[in-house]
């Protein structure tokens, strides 16, 4: 008889890889009164925002920039907002080299309060997407 045939090996196809879920990330940035340049622990949190980017680099942010209603008037609160979120988007552009495609901006001055505390309202709120 004849001898028989060596079986066939079966390949088994590889299975998808799992869609990458990337979870957002959140840091608020706070300013002393009047200020729009952060001192060194709330620009740590920007260092953070930077490393997160640079490990997702197909991700954006969005920076808002508030200003406390308490003090100040609208005009000088607009331009505080304005100048806290320029601050962080300068940084991540200048110091992170994060591409400035990927940073979008916002600046509510004192007609948004994200705080119940009066003095937490003077922050850039950083959220990914």
């Amino acid at each position: 008889p004849a001898p028989a045939p060596e079986p066939v090996p079966v390949v088994e196809p590889e299975p998808e890889p799992a869609p990458v879920v990337i979870e957002p990330f959140q840091c608020n940035v706070f300013f002393k009164i009047n200020k729009t340049v952060a001192e060194a622990p709330e620009r740590a949190k920007v260092t953070e925002l930077a490393a997160y980017m640079q490990k997702y680099p197909e991700c954006k942010v969005t920076l808002t920039g508030y200003a406390d209603k308490g003090t100040g008037n609208p005009r000088i609160n607009s331009r505080l907002s304005e100048g806290r979120v320029n601050y962080v988007a300068d940084l991540l552009r200048n110091e992170y080299n994060i591409d400035a495609d990927r940073i979008f901006t916002e600046f509510k001055g004192d007609t948004e309060q994200p705080f119940a505390d009066n003095d937490s309202n003077r922050v850039t709120v950083c959220l990914t997407k």
